[in-house]
């Protein structure tokens, strides 16, 4: 994101997931909380930005960290969040 509520597309969230990833491999963390990126402010679709962010958690190859939480203050964003990963894992 550019500025401050600028629209953002689904790549951002994308990139925001692997980065997350890439910094807690790096760090050794073990646990990791992901909240539904780009939702907020960036206007993302949340399905899209949940299926995105899925996409690069099941990319994610390293062994750290072991365990990621996808959180959100948001009913919605956590519906989609859990709908992401259900049809990722069927």
């Amino acid at each position: 994101m550019e500025e401050p509520g600028t629209k953002v597309g689904v790549e951002n969230a994308r990139r925001a997931a692997r980065a997350a990833l890439i910094a807690a491999t790096l760090r050794g963390f073990d646990v990791i909380a992901i909240p539904g990126l780009g939702t907020g402010l960036g206007g993302l679709d949340p399905s899209e930005a949940a299926r995105a962010m899925v996409d690069e958690l099941r990319a994610h190859r390293q062994p750290k960290p072991t365990t990621v939480y996808l959180v959100d203050t948001n009913d919605e964003i956590l519906a989609c969040l859990e709908g992401a990963l259900r049809s990722a894992t069927s």
